[in-house]
């Protein structure tokens, strides 16, 4: 009998159990009282040991499922959605995690109680916008987002045609659309991380792809909350990697090679670079020829385009999970780096903190922001159906040729 459904309302309950053990500290820490700040501290401590738990048991089943061969492929999209989202959760509390123990003054740093509030917030957020999708096994309506995130665009407008004729030249625009969004939304996340991949010396990228996949070792144990993030940190990376699978850690890697050879270019590589890959031109002319020969009617063509719709809201969702994941990774590492040269300068401490952390922290983050922008652009490429990398929701081609008979 599966256990999936108490699994995920236990990682739900205690994420939002980390919430409330964030508020009772944000409280001790308001008052003031050294006491009361140490006993919210083991009290949030423990809570996040039970949150580790049950993040794990969770994946763990969400890892079981996809590796079941005959799932099919509507559930294998959710399941893949639902690993994502609780690898982005894993990362916002790590983060918020970070910021309580440089708050509580666990690398010697002085900041205001304030500074607690936004990664308490975007944690909270963060998980309101997973809970009810993953919590009920959701699956959107037609052309709609699963997720409640704000950035969300609104799905295309996909009216009833009045003629055959007509229902062809809605198609021909909705397929431009979602090739035009495929490369749109791809760069967003390409943008996200170009500011840390810009820094990366080309001859560091070999460095920074090697770690790709393997266990984060080396990185300073800076008291209790800190060092419970950063283990969260290396978790969460570790199930992204898993998502992906060893077999296409190679080809993630490939486009990551590409993507940050473009981003130390000029001009418009970036944008040659994915028209190229998600075939935008040769797309739009064999849809343009299958719509010419087509003998669908109205009704069967717009239900197509309906598909297409759908693909075009779901890309973008996972879009922003990418993005949103590397902005949070950006965020741990600029605290960690912060953090270990606040330790330098209060010995009384007794915090070392090697030499080869903060190079270290560098490749970590540059590999991580590495892996995400190559899974998001070979997610483009399965959406347009030049490469079925994931597999994980029929493409733009996949959804023509079913439609225009």
């Amino acid at each position: 009998m599966s256990t999936y459904p108490a699994d995920t309302r236990d990682f739900l309950k205690s994420t939002r159990g980390v919430i409330g053990a964030v508020d009772m500290l944000r409280t001790a820490l308001s008052g003031g009282d050294a006491g009361e700040i140490d006993f919210a501290t083991e009290s949030l401590a423990g809570t996040v040991d039970n949150y580790a738990g049950r993040t794990t048991a969770y994946s763990n089943f969400g890892f079981d499922e996809l590796a079941r061969p005959a799932l099919d492929q509507a559930r294998r999209e959710q399941v893949h959605e639902d690993l994502l989202a609780g690898a982005l959760v894993d990362l916002e509390v790590a983060n918020t995690l970070i910021t309580a123990g440089r708050v509580a003054g666990e690398s010697g740093e002085t900041m205001p109680v304030e500074t607690l509030d936004e990664a308490r917030q975007q944690l909270e957020t963060v998980t309101n916008a997973v809970a009810k999708p993953i919590e009920a096994k959701t699956q959107a309506a037609p052309g709609a987002a699963r997720f409640g995130f704000d950035e969300t665009p609104r799905p295309p407008a996909v009216t009833p045609s009045a003629s055959d004729a007509e229902a062809r030249t809605n198609y021909a625009k909705q397929s431009n659309a979602l090739l035009d969004d495929l490369a749109v939304e791809t760069k967003k996340v390409i943008q996200e991380a170009a500011s840390i991949l810009k820094k990366l010396e080309p001859d560091k990228l070999g460095n920074a792809l090697d770690l790709v996949g393997k266990t984060l070792q080396g990185l300073p144990q800076i008291g209790k909350l800190i060092s419970k993030g950063l283990e969260l940190v290396s978790n969460a990376i570790g199930k992204i990697t898993s998502l992906i699978g060893d077999k296409n850690i190679g080809l993630v890697k490939d486009k990551a090679r590409e993507v940050y050879e473009k981003i130390k270019g000029s001009g418009d590589q970036i944008d040659q670079f994915l028209a190229y890959s998600y075939g935008k031109t040769k797309t739009s002319q064999y849809i343009q020829n299958k719509l010419d020969h087509s003998t669908a009617a109205a009704a069967r063509i717009d239900a197509g385009a309906q598909k297409l719709s759908g693909l075009q809201t779901r890309f973008a969702e996972r879009m922003i999970f990418t993005q949103r994941i590397i902005k949070v990774e950006k965020d741990i590492y600029a605290g960690l780096l912060t953090a270990c040269e606040a330790v330098a300068l209060v010995p009384s401490l007794n915090i070392t903190i090697p030499a080869t952390v903060v190079p270290l922290a560098t490749l970590v983050v540059a590999s991580s922001c590495l892996v995400v922008v190559g899974y998001a652009v070979l997610t483009g490429m399965d959406c347009a159906d030049t490469a079925k990398v994931f597999a994980f929701m029929p493409g733009i081609i996949t959804i023509t040729d079913a439609t225009l008979i």
